[in-house]
Order: structure tokens, then C-alpha cells, then sequence
């Protein structure tokens, strides 16, 4: 039996976690010398859950971490070439997809952009983030290059700062209108795989409606398939695969990080999964979501308090709770999973609690 461990959240669709996948598992061992040997989506109907095995990211990490200071990835050279292709990808977003005279030649290009960005994408990623101080820590006895380089990764993690979300809302501006006119739900643009993608801008054909119907209930996206399900613990049992969880609610309240500061909010959770669902946010209402990003303003701007279960104080939600001056709560976990649409909770924006009242 294989463990698994839930590593993030994400509003992503099923053509980005595509190339992803390919992308760890076949190309990064040639490029950085170690990749993931596999992973896990779940697609839950609303938004999809990113899963690793414990063993592999472990050692992947400790890989990582060790990495000769010298290696060509943290180049200055590697990554400039990668802040360029960043550049590069999103100048193939000026494009309005309804002018595109080309359109395969356009898909071409933007899944090649993609896909030579994030070669390098998870090195910016990790090792400022979550894994700076196993870096720190591998290199304390060259600290002044180990910081320099990291300083490196810095500048490309944010000149790359959401790019990949970006990426899917440009595959989504283009798609939707072409699956509207073939009478299929818009946001079923996100149940596409690469294949299908390309399939249907080439030629202009589809899966079959009650197939991605049953897709969009759930599915899960496992050694290159695609597997619709909404039972998730039998999908475990029959690969022989075990969720690792941690209990964050056995004392009746969640813990996170205070992000912008207040005092006691009560009111009613509103749970917001995807940008699909922003637009429905009932104003004055606590919003709580795995994370934040653009597409959230307009709920942001009508809630009376912030929850999510990812990110630190440099995130999306932070940055933009404190510009707006609302109480917000950062990285509780499991907060989206914990509490359901019209609980009754109060938010401690001074020690970062949230309780149930009701």
C-alpha cells in the first residue's frame, strides 16, 4: 500500500495538469537530473486536489536540497532564458483568440511556451518557498552562494507569479465561446485533455456530452487517464493507495495565520472552490477557498472575512486583504473542507482561530 498526501488546491483544468504531470514525471529528470515518479489529481466537480506519494516527494526534496550550487539550472544565464520565456508566453496572450488566423499554429505555440516555461517553473517554486531552508541548510557551509542563488530563484518566482492560472483563463477566453456554440456548458473547457484540446481546434469535434458530463461529477486523473469516479476512497483501495491525513479539527477550531488583522467577525461562510463560482459570493458573507487569485476580487471586496487553506503572507489573499483592509486568515489547511456553505463561525483575526458558533 503507497501513501499519498494532499500537497495543494488548485482551480486548474484538466489540459494544464496534462502537461504538468508530463512534465515532472518525463522531463525533469533529464533537465535537472530526478523528477516526481508519478502524482495524482483529483478533479472533485468543483475544483481539483494535487496529490504525491510520500516517499517520492521526500526524496525529490532531498535531491533538490543537495544540488551542487554550481548546476546549470541556477545559472544566471538558465534563468534569465527562463524570465524570457515567461515573457514569451504571455505575449502569446495579447492575441484575441477570436482574430487568430492560425489557430492550431497558435495552439502549437502556446503548448510548447508552456511547456519549455515550466521545465524550470518548480525549481522557482520550491526553493525559495517550502523547501529554502533544506537548501539553506545543505549549503550552510557555502551560505553566500546558496543565498545567491536563491535571490536568483526569487526574481524568477515572481516575474512567473501566476502564470500558470493565467495560462488555463487564456485556454478558457478562447474555448468557451467555440464549446457554447456546440451547445456544451462553457465550463466544461476545464474536463478537456490535451488531445481533446487539440482535437477541437483542429477539427472541431468533441468527446461525447454525457461523457464529460460524467467527468464533471468527479474524476481522477491517474498514470496518463482519465478515470470518472466520485467514490475517491475505492478509487484508493483498487491502485492499493492510502491517504495520509492530519486530524486539524478534533478541537472544534481551525488555526491559520493572521494575514490582515481585526478583531472578532461572526457571520455566515460562504465556500468558493473556482472562479466559476466568484460571481455566485453572497456579499457580507465570510469567503473561504483553498486561495485567491485575481478572478476573487469581487467577492473579496464584499466580504466581511478572508479564509483560505493555502498560502503565506506574501500570497494573493494577503496582499490584497490587507490592501482592502479586510480580516483575512492564511493557510488553515483544511478550512474549505472542514466548514460548509451557511456555517455560523466566529473569526479571531487577532489569533488567527476560527470557531463554529452553530
Amino acid at each position: 500500500m503507497n501513501n499519498i498526501f494532499l500537497i495543494f488546491t488548485r482551480d486548474f483544468d484538466q489540459w494544464e495538469q496534462e502537461l504538468i504531470s508530463n512534465i515532472l514525471v518525463k522531463e525533469l529528470p533529464s533537465l535537472w537530473g530526478k523528477g516526481i515518479t508519478n502524482q495524482l489529481v483529483r478533479f472533485t466537480g468543483r475544483t481539483s486536489e494535487w496529490y504525491r506519494f510520500e516517499d517520492d516527494m521526500a526524496a525529490f526534496k532531498q535531491y533538490m536540497a543537495a544540488k551542487p550550487l554550481d548546476s546549470d539550472i541556477f545559472s544566471e544565464k538558465t534563468q534569465e532564458e527562463f524570465r524570457q520565456d515567461v515573457k514569451h508566453l504571455r505575449e502569446l496572450f495579447t492575441r484575441e483568440p477570436s482574430e487568430i488566423e492560425t489557430p492550431t499554429a497558435h495552439l502549437a505555440a502556446v503548448t510548447e511556451g508552456f511547456n519549455r516555461m515550466y521545465r524550470l517553473y518548480p525549481l522557482a517554486l520550491f526553493l525559495p518557498g517550502p523547501w529554502r531552508d533544506a537548501f539553506l541548510a545543505a549549503h550552510a557551509h557555502e551560505i553566500e552562494q546558496a543565498q545567491a542563488v536563491i535571490e536568483r530563484l526569487v526574481k524568477s518566482r515572481h516575474e512567473s507569479e501566476g502564470l500558470v492560472k493565467e495560462t488555463g483563463l487564456y485556454l478558457r477566453r478562447w474555448l468557451e465561446p467555440l464549446l457554447e456554440k456546440n451547445n456544451y456548458p462553457p465550463q466544461y473547457v476545464r474536463l478537456l485533455s490535451v488531445a481533446e484540446v487539440r482535437q477541437f481546434i483542429e477539427k472541431g469535434t468533441l468527446p461525447a456530452r454525457m461523457e464529460l458530463e460524467e467527468r464533471a461529477q468527479g474524476y481522477v486523473y491517474f498514470q496518463g487517464k482519465i478515470t470518472p469516479t466520485q467514490d475517491f476512497p475505492g478509487f484508493l483501495q483498487a491502485h492499493q493507495l492510502k491517504q495520509t491525513t492530519v486530524n486539524e479539527t478534533g478541537t472544534g477550531m481551525l488555526k491559520g495565520t493572521v494575514a490582515c488583522k481585526g478583531g472578532k467577525i461572526k457571520g455566515k461562510v460562504h465556500i468558493i472552490m473556482n472562479t466559476y463560482e466568484v460571481s455566485r459570493f453572497k456579499p457580507q458573507s465570510i469567503l473561504v477557498t483553498p486561495m485567491t487569485s485575481p478572478e476573487y476580487l469581487p467577492a473579496m471586496k464584499t466580504a466581511i472575512a478572508i479564509i483560505t487553506d493555502e498560502g503565506g503572507l506574501t500570497c494573493h489573499a494577503a496582499i490584497t486583504a490587507r490592501e482592502l483592509g479586510v480580516p483575512c486568515i492564511i493557510g488553515t489547511k483544511t478550512a474549505s473542507k472542514w466548514l460548509k456553505d451557511g456555517d455560523q463561525v466566529e473569526v479571531d483575526a487577532r489569533k488567527g482561530t476560527i470557531r463554529k458558533t452553530a
